[in-house]
């Protein structure tokens, strides 16, 4: 095979390629340690697209898993930006108010 036609095979296949991520970027999920569903078990972050939207949400780990079925009127998913604004307000409401030092 000739170095040119092997050279411009490698250029349509590296042109062609469907999927190309170099990076990977994890969204941040502030709570994932600090959160269990009812049982004890881990609720850990991770995301659903529709229409090129991305829905970041906390799943139970094993229900995401699929080692155990959902007993009903648990809660297995929770949306992530609803319940990051909750603890943050809390975690807020905790903090001292700031004081201003006169001279």
């Amino acid at each position: 095979m000739e170095r040119e036609l092997f050279e411009a095979v490698q250029q349509r296949l590296t042109e062609q390629r469907a999927h190309n991520v170099t990076v990977r970027n994890k969204s941040a999920a502030p709570l994932a340690v600090f959160i269990f569903d009812e049982a004890g078990h881990p609720v850990v972050p991770t995301h659903s697209t529709k229409r090129g939207v991305r829905y970041r949400c906390y799943v139970s780990e094993p229900n995401l898993r699929g080692h155990s079925k959902t007993p009903v009127g648990l809660t297995i998913r929770v949306p992530a930006a609803e319940i990051e604004a909750v603890v943050l307000k809390a975690v807020e409401s905790c903090q001292p108010e700031a004081t201003s030092v006169s001279s």
